[in-house]
């Protein structure tokens, strides 16, 4: 496909609402959560069922997408269930039917991404390393919806937090709708590969090896989503600062997608994802021990542009390197569902038992800067032989 076909604008404008309801949702569900009675303990919980919620919805749609090579009509139903969700999650007050709900947003959020994914690697074909320029809109959405709703949710309090997330979500259902899927060449058929042929492949050693390292990966990226925002309330910073520091976060992102394309050719795509790892693991000790310094914290926030910009952007390349196109869908899927879905919930489930101890805080991050280096030598020996 030439460049000039590429919907690069459509595609853009997709990834962009879409992330902007992960900048509304992540950052600020806790206090959402908080200001509705939750304790520390049920927000930990309710945000596990979101992420198990979340492991769940990629597997609605993937396999049939991958046989008919028609991905976009899952995409935009599942879009069109997650707005009325997230409007429902404002006229609703009791717990369980809060919980009921988030883990509805979560599974239809969570069931979009894959299509997305798919249809994107598929549109770029053997021009995958420019995946980033494309993808870099979506953190551009998820930054600047952090930088408002912080000052908002700061002035008339996180009440007002279903209704803003569902002002996006019209907006997401009409950026899933005018995307097409990949016009078929004449001629052309679908190749369908069954689930036994997917399962063969998950057994080699560089496809387990990374999921495993982007499932502790993940499992470190959890207490961040969920408790970052309460962690620098608790150290005395005010909403605005609090969004201007997860805002920081996004826009660094968007400099490493970038480059990514050159790092990737520079580096190769197991050096890189091993460096983004480790720098991943100095990023959570700046972060548990520098709190009180704002030059830390602002370290701590531009090192998002290797721990989660350069992490995600090299799994997506690597994951069109190792699966054929008519196993995308289902791959995508497993990257979401058990390496970034159930490890979030593992993540979240072990942040709220420790956080409320004394030093909490302080110990999650640095266990999590731990796991996170454990994952990059992981890595190393998986792709070590694989020239990528």
């Amino acid at each position: 496909m030439t460049a000039s076909s590429i919907p690069v604008v459509r595609l853009s404008a997709g990834y962009f609402f879409y992330f902007s309801i992960y900048g509304g949702l992540l950052p600020f569900l806790g206090r959402y959560l908080r200001e509705q009675g939750f304790a520390f303990s049920a927000i930990s919980q309710t945000a596990a069922v979101l992420t198990l919620a979340m492991s769940l919805g990629p597997f609605m749609w993937a396999s049939i997408s991958d046989r008919s090579g028609k991905r976009m009509i899952w995409a935009r139903l599942s879009s069109v269930a997650l707005l009325l969700c997230l409007v429902s999650l404002g006229v609703v007050s009791v717990a369980w039917q809060v919980i009921f709900l988030v883990g509805f947003i979560g599974l239809f959020l969570s069931a979009i991404l894959p299509q997305m994914e798919a249809v994107t690697l598929q549109y770029l074909g053997a021009s995958s390393a420019r995946y980033g320029r494309i993808r870099l809109w979506g953190t551009v959405g998820f930054g600047v919806v952090v930088l408002i709703l912080g000052v908002l949710l700061d002035h008339f309090g996180a009440r007002i937090l279903p209704w803003a997330l569902g002002v996006i979500g019209v907006a997401t259902v009409l950026s899933q709708s005018a995307i097409k899927d990949v016009p078929k060449q004449a001629g052309q058929v679908v190749e369908r590969a069954s689930w036994g042929e997917f399962l063969q492949r998950l057994k080699l050693f560089p496809v387990w090896g990374l999921f495993l390292a982007l499932y502790l990966w993940s499992v470190t990226m959890a207490a961040y989503n969920t408790f970052f925002d309460l962690y620098l309330q608790a150290n005395g910073y005010s909403g605005a600062a609090i969004g201007r520091y997860l805002a920081l976060a996004p826009l660094a992102e968007v400099g490493l997608f970038l480059v990514l394309g050159y790092l990737l050719a520079r580096w190769g795509a197991a050096k890189l994802m091993v460096f983004a790892l480790l720098a991943t693991s100095c990023r959570w000790l700046l972060t548990a021990w520098g709190v009180d310094s704002w030059w830390w914290l602002v370290i701590a926030q531009a090192l998002h542009a290797l721990s989660f910009g350069a992490v995600h952007g090299t799994a997506i390349y690597l994951l069109a390197n190792l699966f054929p196109n008519n196993q995308q869908a289902r791959a995508q899927a497993v990257y979401i569902a058990f390496s970034t879905g159930t490890g979030l919930v593992s993540g979240n489930l072990l942040a709220g038992q420790l956080w409320s101890l004394e030093g909490g805080a302080q110990w999650v991050f640095s266990l999590n800067a731990l796991v996170v280096a454990i994952a990059a030598l992981l890595v190393g020996l998986a792709l070590r032989k694989k020239r990528v």
